[in-house]
């Protein structure tokens, strides 16, 4: 390797000096170790080992540039933009400053908006600043405010409130000068400012207890020290916040049911524009279908059984989820349709007659009125047209209504079936009152030889249901009664019952035959059915009534 001339070291001398000395300070004109022959051979049959790879230079990572930070402080260049970079360390004001943030105090006064673009060099939030350090001194110098300022408050704050020269800024910027005794012109700025400050501590309006007297001093993580509570009040605060926790809770779940009620109602509103008076859409109304032979039925559905749901809340109080209707039942109602199922193990049914009162949303049944079948089977009834026509007279003739109507299920339980619902549907639309966008009409289901339970019973059970949105999803309804004892058992309705009992093998092939079992009674032994109608019926009428109208019986 070939030494190099002076002028070559001369030059390298140079640049080390120009830049900085940060190559090797102890350099002896070649500026690299200078390696013997000897390590250089070995480094080459090293190289020629490993299969004469040349290693890749390392490429060094390029560096993401670092964002600018914002400029936070507000403070702009001459040309009134933001400055970038990093961010703007405060800066003295100068002369020139000053003398503009008296013209904007004397222009705008607390108007820091205004004032920092009079200012145009200081944001609002460095303006309003200075302002502050700038009132507590004129305070401090017993100097007025500028006229401007002192149209939104005398008070040499920010605000315009009275000064407290005790506060924590008060103290921080000198607002009492060392060895100031508080004496002063009682005409002064500064004496108006402590006149504002008296009345606002009578009045409540400044918080005493965050003042800071002469002689204290302020930490920031300071706290009143609250004393120790005893046992007992210890405890009473735990049941508080218990029963706070109660109270808390059981407003949550109020509040639960009051949205889902408010839904309810809401989707309810959204659906009844949709329907007319007869409970019907347009399209449904005018659609072409096919007329099938019978008028309520569905075979195919007859003995699938739909469990009702409850209402919520008071019976017609109007509140979401609640029973539409009050409904009130006589004693002598359930007579007549116990009686009328007892004499059939077919299915029989009739109309129930009563009045409806739209104001107080009440249904009162008052009569049962039986019809007559055109089918004759177990589980399936459809009431003859003639017979329905006369009987809907005769109750209109009466002054009364049909509010409902009634059926029995002679050997199952007391639940509606899908058949039962549809014709439940029929009927309410078929008797809809359009005044009061209502369907007040019931359906009532009686169960006589039911002993499907394993434990059976000689009273009868009855099940009265409604059907809510009987055009939509057909929700099948448990509807609350409230019964109502007959003083007397008129003379007219013995004498309908003793047709009903002498007529009945006319009314139906599969009539009851009083002598036959009915099934062996735990504690009684094999029981007839007269004996089962009987002990059913001295529940509603006089048992010497009863016995005189089962004597009818052929």
């Amino acid at each position: 390797m070939a030494e190099p001339d002076d002028a070559s070291s001369a030059l390298i001398a140079k640049l080390l000096q120009e830049d900085g000395g940060m190559l090797n300070p102890t350099y002896d004109g070649f500026g690299f170790d200078d390696f013997s022959s000897d390590e250089e051979e070995k480094r080459k049959r090293k190289r020629k080992r490993k299969g004469g790879r040349k290693s890749k230079p390392k490429t060094q990572k390029k560096s993401k540039p670092r964002p600018k930070k914002e400029n936070d402080s507000g403070q702009t260049n001459k040309d009134g933009k933001p400055k970038e970079g990093k961010a703007y360390t405060p800066r003295k004001w100068t002369e020139e400053e000053e003398t503009r943030f008296i013209e904007a105090l004397g222009l705008y006064g607390r108007n820091w908006k205004m004032c920092a673009e009079h200012m145009q060099t200081r944001d609002a939030k460095s303006f309003r600043s200075h302002a502050q350090k700038y009132f507590i001194k004129l305070y401090r110098n017993n100097k007025p405010l500028p006229d401007k300022v002192k149209e939104s408050g005398e008070g040499y704050t920010l605000s315009g409130k009275p000064l407290d020269p005790n506060s924590g800024a008060g103290r921080a910027y000198g607002a009492l000068a060392p060895g100031d005794t508080g004496e002063y012109d009682p005409n002064s700025a500064r004496a108006t400012n402590d006149r504002l400050l008296a009345q606002a501590r009578k009045d409540g309006s400044i918080d005493l207890s965050r003042q800071v007297l002469p002689g204290e001093s302020r930490s920031a993580n300071t706290k009143p020290v609250k004393p120790a509570l005893t046992a007992e009040e210890l405890e009473k605060q735990q049941q508080e916040i218990k029963r706070q926790k109660e109270e808390e809770e059981k407003e949550r779940i109020r509040m639960k049911k009051l949205k889902k009620a408010e839904a309810w109602a809401k989707r309810q509103a959204a659906h009844e524009h949709l329907y007319d008076d007869d409970g019907m859409t347009s399209y449904s109304r005018n659609r072409s279908r096919r007329h099938a032979k019978k008028r309520f039925i569905d075979a195919s559905n007859e003995l699938s059984f739909v469990p009702c749901a409850s209402y919520h809340g008071e019976p017609g109080s109007g509140e979401p989820l609640s029973q539409p209707f009050k409904v009130s039942v006589h004693s002598n109602v359930y007579a007549l349709v116990d009686l009328h199922s007892h004499l059939s193990t077919a299915e029989v049914m009739g109309f129930l007659a009563g009045n409806w009162n739209p104001e107080t949303k009440e249904i009162e049944v008052v009569a049962a009125y039986p019809g007559r079948s055109v089918l004759d089977g177990a589980t399936e009834c459809e009431m003859d047209p003639v017979t329905e026509v006369e009987v809907r007279s005769k109750i209109e003739g009466l002054g009364l209504k049909v509010v409902g109507w009634y059926h029995s299920h002679p050997t199952f339980q007391a639940i509606p079936s899908k058949c039962d619902v549809d014709n439940q549907c029929n009927y309410q639309a078929l008797f809809r009152d359009a005044s009061s966008k209502t369907d007040p009409f019931i359906g009532l289901i009686d169960s006589p030889f039911d002993v499907s339970s394993g434990n059976p019973t000689t009273d009868s059970r009855f099940a009265w249901f409604y059907v809510d949105s009987p055009t939509t999803s057909k929700k099948a309804m448990h509807i609350k009664t409230s019964s109502v004892a007959d003083k007397s058992f008129p003379e007219e309705l013995k004498t309908n019952l003793m047709n009903l009992v002498s007529s009945k093998d006319k009314a139906s092939s599969k009539s009851v035959t009083f002598g036959d079992i009915w099934c062996d009674y735990p504690g009684f032994g094999p029981m007839s059915y007269k004996e089962k109608t009987k002990r059913a019926l001295i529940k509603f009428i006089p048992e010497k009534e009863v016995e005189e109208i089962l004597e009818c019986s052929p």
